[in-house]
């Protein structure tokens, strides 16, 4: 797969492009997934991190199989923070949904898997660190990436 998505950050308002980043993954790519995935962005004075999910390569270990994955990035450079990145904190992650707090410099991801797990998942992070949570509550998902 290769990304035809791209992070663009471009200066107001002469709309000159400042950096370009490819949107990517070495597990997931975007390509071949379904129109009802959820991209989701959050953004902080010193990061872009965008939540987002696709199906897993052939011949990973997911293979056939969509998951989420996030892409974290230096707002100024647009360099990828790897710390701050990951892949696949839900099977058949049919939503993804992040936010950033101001107060706590923390963002706060979820994701509504229905196949692995079953559930309502959050993450959270602040510099580098990371924090999971299931929800009390199981998904209603179908198991094939429907709600």
């Amino acid at each position: 797969y290769m990304s035809p998505s791209y992070f663009v950050k471009m200066e107001v308002p002469s709309l000159r492009i400042l950096w370009t980043k490819p949107i990517e993954s070495p597990l997931v790519g975007l390509e071949l997934w379904t129109p009802d995935n959820t991209d989701s962005i959050a953004v902080s004075p010193e990061r872009y991190v965008l939540h987002t999910a696709g199906q897993c390569r052939t011949g990973e270990w997911c293979s056939g199989h969509q998951g989420d994955f996030t892409q974290a990035l230096n707002a100024s450079t647009g360099e990828i923070i790897t710390a701050e990145g990951s892949d696949w904190k839900a099977s058949h992650s049919c939503k993804q949904m992040i936010t950033y707090n101001a107060a706590s410099d923390t963002f706060l991801m979820a994701n509504f898997g229905d196949y692995y797990p079953k559930d309502l998942v959050f993450n959270g992070f602040s510099k580098g660190k990371h924090a999971s949570a299931k929800a009390v509550f199981e998904g209603w998902g179908n198991g094939g990436g429907k709600q």
